[in-house]
């Protein structure tokens, strides 16, 4: 007999989490698959992910419904594309597709009103009424902007490694690991396909060295670039709450609350994802079908 199950679903640029909920409300299981943002990957990516990567993870559950949050999914268009790709790959008409940043103002702030701000492989930041976003600062995207993320992160370290700014001892250690030298990584940027992923892919490597001084400024510039670009253009009292979510936030998250504290914001909340607070939003619908 087939377990009946919901979905809630986030999906970021560099993977999606699945979590499958059953009509008590219990997590059933976790599962992770690739990333997808309609922006950059084609819809036939999407359906190769349910197909190949999350149907052989959960095995025999039936799909009663689908909350899907998503990169790339705050326009209708993106939206109509993605419900049509779930439902047809769960055999569901009870889909729901929302942007990643209504996801991340759920997840973290539930029906209280805040500001929402993402900080994984992309940065994004709202103002949220505990019921809608209000304002959303529009994004210039990993060229212009993205201040905060990974992949800013990612460009602040390779431009310092491409000018011969790391110390010796740094450099050492990121070619060790990496195998590039610095035509390498011109060549991986300019080159080759998905250069978002490529400057993400340094982020690991800069979190496990950030008692280095070099790398704390190089992630403390990123974040206060974020504060000033971001935070700071918002008509927000610096005592309201402001609440963070994603993998750069949390991996560097004592760098974050000290440049934060420096610009006077403290009633702060860091969570590695949106899920596990998404759980209780929807809690109630679950436990109703």
């Amino acid at each position: 007999m087939m377990v009946k199950i919901n979905l809630i679903a986030d999906a970021g640029a560099s993977k999606t989490e699945w979590v499958a909920v059953d009509s008590n409300a219990q997590v059933a299981g976790r599962y992770e698959t690739a990333g997808f943002n309609p922006n950059y990957h084609p819809i036939s990516q999407l359906e190769r992910m349910i197909a190949l990567e999350l149907m052989p993870q959960m095995g025999l559950k039936e799909v009663d419904s689908v909350m899907f949050y998503g990169s790339g999914c705050g326009t209708k268009a993106n939206q109509l594309h993605v419900s049509g790709v779930l439902q047809k790959g769960f055999l569901t008409h009870l889909v729901e597709v929302e942007s990643d940043m209504l996801g991340a103002c759920r997840g973290l702030l539930q029906r209280e009103a805040g500001l929402a701000c993402i900080l994984g492989t992309g940065s994004n930041s709202c103002l949220y009424d505990g019921n809608q976003i209000q304002s959303n600062l529009r994004s210039a995207g990993f060229i212009l902007g993205d201040e905060g993320s990974g992949t800013y992160i990612g460009k602040l370290f390779l431009k310092s490694c491409l000018y011969n700014e790391l110390p010796a001892d740094l450099m050492k250690a990121f070619h060790n690991q990496f195998y590039m030298n610095q035509d390498d990584i011109i060549n991986r940027l300019y080159k080759e396909p998905f250069p978002t992923a490529f400057l993400a892919s340094v982020v690991p490597f800069v979190a496990e060295y950030q008692s280095d001084s070099f790398c704390q400024t190089i992630v403390a510039k990123a974040f206060d670039d974020f504060i000033v670009q971001q935070i700071m253009r918002y008509e927000y009292p610096k005592n309201g709450k402001i609440g963070f979510v994603g993998s750069v936030a949390y991996y560097f998250k004592n760098i974050l609350l000290n440049q934060l504290q420096k610009h006077g914001y403290e009633n702060v909340i860091v969570e590695k994802r949106a899920t596990d607070g998404l759980l209780s939003y929807h809690a109630a619908g679950f436990k109703t079908k």
